[in-house]
């Protein structure tokens, strides 16, 4: 009964968060605002035995951004405003580089459906257990989950993917490779150094083989990545 209780509060919270998030103007479009509203927040901050972390209660729920432990999670906002961007559609394929502890990519596998193609990548094996016990539970089984690093993959071999999204700030160097596995058509939107301290999430559209479209969307201050690792297991070909 206790449990129940403490899901039915959470859910309520959840529906106020993206509530807010509409308010705001950080989601509009009516499938993410579904994927949201499905999405709860603080399970990705749950331990994997169901057990709540010791997190204040609520704090989940507030448009911040959370470490707990090894557990890391944008703002709320940062991941409504990268999914706008990103102009998800069903089937698309999506690679998600840092993929942490899944909540982004639950929220894109209910945008993009079963029958995508969806990768992440990350270089923590403790956060693709944890990720991959939370996709599970929410019926998330396509998604596959690698623990490694991109710098391990050789772009020539690998397939090029739809959409991509940029979870931890991309230097010059890492953002030449990322983009290389963009499909022609595909967007990109992630952290990227803009120069010297300076980081701004950015849409990139790989207009041509050689060219790419860059908007800025906002200025923000994310934890360079690490690198390079070489990869457990490597993408699809094709």
């Amino acid at each position: 009964m206790r449990r129940m209780l403490s899901r039915f509060r959470e859910g309520n919270r959840n529906e106020e968060l993206v509530r807010s998030l509409e308010g705001t103007g950080a989601i509009s479009s009516p499938e993410i605002i579904n994927a949201f509203s499905k999405v709860d927040r603080g399970f990705f901050l749950e331990h994997d035995d169901g057990d709540p972390s010791d997190l204040e209660e609520g704090v989940a729920y507030i448009d911040m951004p959370m470490r707990h432990g090894l557990l890391h999670l944008s703002a709320p906002s940062i991941y409504g405003m990268a999914l706008e961007s990103l102009d998800l559609d069903e089937g698309q394929s999506f690679l998600n580089v840092g993929s942490g502890t899944g909540y982004l990519s639950s929220l894109a596998a209910n945008i993009l459906g079963a029958c995508s193609v969806q990768f992440g990548i990350e270089l923590r094996p403790e956060l693709v257990d944890h990720a991959r016990a939370k996709l599970d539970a929410l019926g998330h089984r396509h998604v596959t989950l690698v623990h490694g690093d991109c710098f391990g993959l050789d772009p020539e071999t690998s397939m090029r993917f739809d959409r991509i999204y940029i979870g931890a700030g991309a230097s010059q160097h890492s953002a030449a490779l990322i983009l290389r596995f963009l499909e022609v058509g595909g967007v990109c939107v992630g952290p990227f150094m803009t120069e010297p301290n300076s980081q701004r999430i950015l849409r990139i559209r790989r207009v041509e083989e050689s060219r790419f479209e860059v908007h800025s969307v906002l200025s923000v201050q994310f934890t360079v990545r690490v690198g390079p690792l070489l990869m457990s297991s490597s993408l699809g070909q094709g």
